[in-house]
């Protein structure tokens, strides 16, 4: 088992990291995946993330998730789900009740030759004008993760990380992100961050 981090958010929702140190074989006892996932790499993520789902809550039905170009999903069933991969790293959030999102990223410079593309000015200056002691890097690679996290929460596809999810402020302590998501009407998220050395979870419940 390498059950890196689980956390039970409430009775009905929880989320964990499954750091990937086992082969496929591992992984394919009742779990199946999509076909077209033919790079080793990738389709080993696949393997722990769905795994992963059924170690978080034995009744999910990991044989009914399809795919919607990349975006797995459930079709007519009563579980929230989200998956992410980084690396050797596959995170899920299951949740009978509350629609959810989740993503774990690494720290990496393209965050920062990149930064236009997913944050407007205004709102990286106000975040760097706060009184807290992230690193640039670090609160790149947060906000980033935490659109992530909003992108797929929102599940329909189609946002601008720029001008749809904005990042208002960042409560250090509390390790929690306000966010204002805007895509079809303004909606106000609070989305939970932890640091796990270079690597960020970002996720959300609502």
């Amino acid at each position: 088992m390498a059950l890196f981090y689980q956390h039970n958010i409430n009775a009905d929702s929880r989320l964990g990291i499954w750091h990937i140190t086992e082969n496929e074989e591992f992984f394919k006892n009742g779990i199946a995946i999509q076909k077209e996932i033919t790079h080793p790499h990738k389709r080993l993520q696949h393997y722990a993330g769905r795994y992963l789902l059924k170690v978080l809550d034995p009744d999910f039905p990991v044989a009914d998730i399809l795919l919607d170009g990349n975006r797995p999903y459930l079709k007519n069933n009563h579980f929230y789900f989200s998956i992410s991969h980084w690396q050797n790293f596959a995170a899920a959030i299951v949740s009978r009740s509350q629609r959810v999102g989740i993503d774990i990223e690494g720290e990496a410079e393209k965050l920062e030759t990149l930064q236009k593309k997913y944050m407007t000015d205004g709102e990286l200056q106000h975040l760097l004008s706060a009184n807290h002691s992230i690193p640039l890097r670090k609160l790149l690679c947060i906000c980033w993760s935490s659109k992530e996290t909003m992108f797929k929460w929102y599940q329909k596809g189609k946002v601008d990380f720029r001008e749809d999810m904005i990042v208002s402020a960042i409560h250090e302590k509390e390790r929690t992100l306000s966010t204002l998501f805007r895509k079809e009407k303004k909606e106000n998220l609070t989305i939970q961050y932890h640091s796990f050395g270079k690597m960020i979870l970002t996720y959300l419940h609502t």
